[in-house]
């Protein structure tokens, strides 16, 4: 059986995560002034957030209600991070404070390793998904406002770069279909 999960940053700071289409929101008592990021693997439900201090958190649930494991990166943004499962891997994906783009990786929620910044740059928050064969893409709103990607091994060298022929004042959303 497959449940649908939504999560956000309700009005008042609090990250709430409701299952759908009739369950009851889950509030946590973390906070965030940006949007939450949602992803299921090995079995648990992934919420990361940038907390009201700017540091990354991560924590997991089995059910959606009961949240466990919080992990504070010591990592910082001022925008919301994205959080990827591949059958393998958890992927955390966000823009720093200093506008460079960054990829940490977890196989278990708990411990993240092998941090990439690269060296494209953006002021809002990055997508981020796993496609094909579980390669990783991004996509970003360049300082510039030009909307880019990146895909395939090489993300953290600039490989398999795109410009698109758009620009946003926010940031994008992207999936694999």
């Amino acid at each position: 059986m497959s449940t649908t999960y939504v999560a956000w940053t309700g009005t008042n700071g609090k990250l709430n995560v409701q299952s759908l289409p009739t369950g009851q929101p889950a509030t946590l008592n973390q906070s965030s002034n940006q949007a939450p990021a949602l992803a299921f693997y090995n079995n648990l439900l992934y919420l990361a957030w940038t907390g009201t201090d700017g540091k990354l958190n991560v924590i997991s649930s089995p059910d959606g209600t009961t949240f466990t494991n919080q992990v504070t990166l010591g990592q910082s943004s001022n925008n919301g991070p994205a959080l990827i499962a591949s059958s393998n891997l958890l992927s955390l994906v966000w823009t720093g404070t200093d506008g460079k783009l960054n990829l940490i990786f977890s196989t278990d929620g708990k411990n993240w390793v092998d941090q990439v910044t690269l060296s494209q740059t953006s002021t809002l928050a990055p997508a981020s998904a796993a496609g094909p064969f579980q390669v990783q893409a991004l996509a970003f709103t360049g300082a510039n406002g030009i909307l880019n990607t990146l895909s395939g091994m090489g993300i953290g060298i600039g490989a398999g770069s795109s410009i698109l022929n758009g620009t946003s004042k926010q940031g994008p959303a992207m999936t694999f279909y």
